[in-house]
């Protein structure tokens, strides 16, 4: 079987399939994947309910053994769609500690790695075009109340 991605895929109901999309998809596709909920505060500032999780933002531990941990981001892999976190270790029977991998969609950002200028830009860009598709809805809303009711007589 081919281990190629279909660009003309649009989605599916079937878990089969959303599953295999998941694994076949290129790497610039599952960086959008790992993405994270922002906190209230974060939301309301960038007007986003989530956003791709990088090294460095400071996140919130939802679900698991270690729900409610904060930690900060230490890595985080594309190719298995996993985030390891700085503090969040286990302790194997060697003696050794390794992170834990987490599910992006398990955790919450609580601060953003603003030290990274080309996201910030991204987030800019967003905002101006939120903010532009408001301005165009509010536009059409006026038009309409200025027109009359009735039609032609």
């Amino acid at each position: 079987m081919a281990n190629k991605y279909s660009r003309g895929w649009h989605g599916s109901t079937k878990p089969r399939n959303q599953r295999n999309a998941r694994r076949k998809a290129p790497l610039h596709m599952r960086e959008r994947m790992v993405r994270a909920s922002l906190s209230k505060e974060l939301g309301e500032k960038y007007n986003a309910n989530s956003l791709p999780v990088r090294v460095g933002d400071k996140v919130k531990i939802l679900i698991g053994d270690h729900r409610g941990k904060l930690s900060k981001v230490h890595f985080v892999n594309h190719g298995s769609l996993k985030v390891y976190l700085e503090d969040v270790k286990v302790k194997k029977a060697d003696g050794r500690e390794v992170a834990i991998p987490f599910e992006a969609s398990n955790l919450q950002i609580i601060s953003l790695f603003t030290e990274d200028k080309k996201r910030l830009k991204s987030i800019e860009k967003k905002k101006r075009k939120e903010a532009k598709k408001k301005a165009t809805e509010e536009e059409k809303k006026i038009e309409a109340e200025k027109k009359p009711e009735g039609g032609k007589k």
